[in-house]
């Protein structure tokens, strides 16, 4: 087989769709034509889903340099809880944070942390994993 061959036939027949899509025959698609519809069979393996996680994470802390600059002189436990919260939230998402980020800043840990809390992220959106967050972010005082 000449693979390099059969990858240009392929995306030139297949097409690149960086979003899921529906194919022709409305099965749940993504980038080349691969297939990820539960019900037919696709999906991801758990290497797949770990090299998306890693790579999420480099456009992660490249954009927290660009935007947060400060984010990388923090605690690394507080650096783990600003990547965290910007991969569920993305990084205009933490942005959004202002008075919580100000304390980070300030090393204020206690007070970011009540601020995080006190938010619609930690009281509606997903509390369990706030608590869990903020309960990593405070274990940074220590």
């Amino acid at each position: 087989m000449n693979k390099e061959a059969v990858v240009e036939s392929i995306k030139q027949n297949e097409g690149l769709c960086l979003y899921k899509y529906d194919d022709h025959l409305g099965f749940a698609s993504i980038g080349y034509g691969r297939l990820i519809d539960k019900e037919r069979g696709g999906g991801i393996s758990e290497d797949e889903a770990m090299h998306l996680l890693h790579n999420d994470l480099a456009v992660i802390t490249k954009r927290l340099n660009a935007k947060h600059p400060w984010w990388s002189s923090q605690p690394v436990r507080v650096q783990n809880f600003i990547v965290e919260l910007c991969y569920q939230l993305g990084v205009n998402g933490f942005s959004k944070f202002v008075k919580a980020i100000n304390h980070l800043q300030a090393s204020n840990i206690s007070a970011a942390a009540a601020e995080f809390l006190d938010s619609r992220w930690a009281q509606e959106q997903t509390p369990n994993r706030a608590q869990r967050m903020v309960e990593m972010l405070t274990y940074a005082q220590e």
